[in-house]
């Protein structure tokens, strides 16, 4: 919990010192700066070692976001988060940042939970459905659990969203149990 609270703070004061019109680029490189590395296990384990200097994973940094040809700013958040020997945050900074994008993009991801593969018209109406009730953009990832009896659950910011057929059971057991009493 301590790093989630730690990694939004830098990714506040990141975004907090762009301009407007600078914080889609910036926030959109930093996102596949991150995504590269913490999906590279060795990657991540370069930048996590304790072994190797600082200097060195700064300077590796900066080679390749000079290939990317980003905001000199990306790169300065990069070395700041390295020279506090906060490397470990980077999984938890991407998510940050990714919150961030959507904000300035005016979208949501969005977790839709099915129990099975269904018609891409159905999954592309509850996304409508769900795209009206934000009134922003949804980003929709389906999700299929084959444990689930039926219905489904929708994971929308903080909000969970639970019309599966277990809740509805649950709510009328717990109404039976209410009544005996």
């Amino acid at each position: 919990m301590k790093q989630k609270i730690l990694a939004g703070k830098y990714v506040r004061a990141l975004v907090d010192s762009l301009k407007a019109d600078e914080r889609e680029s910036v926030l959109k490189a930093l996102h596949s700066f991150l995504d590269g590395v913490v999906s590279d296990k060795k990657a991540l384990a370069f930048f996590k070692s304790p072994i190797i200097e600082e200097s060195k994973k700064q300077e590796v940094v900066s080679n390749i976001l000079k290939e990317l040809d980003v905001s000199p700013k990306v790169d300065l958040f990069l070395k700041l988060i390295i020279n506090k020997q906060r490397e470990s945050l980077f999984g938890v900074i991407k998510e940050h940042v990714r919150t961030e994008l959507n904000k300035v993009l005016g979208q949501i991801d969005v977790d839709i939970i099915l129990p099975e593969k269904v018609e891409d018209s159905a999954e592309q109406d509850l996304a409508r459905s769900f795209q009206k009730l934000t009134d922003k953009k949804i980003i929709p990832s389906f999700i299929h659990d084959p444990e689930m009896l039926g219905g489904f659950m929708v994971k929308l910011e903080n909000k969970l969203y639970d019309g599966s057929v277990r809740n509805a059971l649950r709510k009328v057991a717990d109404s039976i149990a209410a009544n005996k009493d």
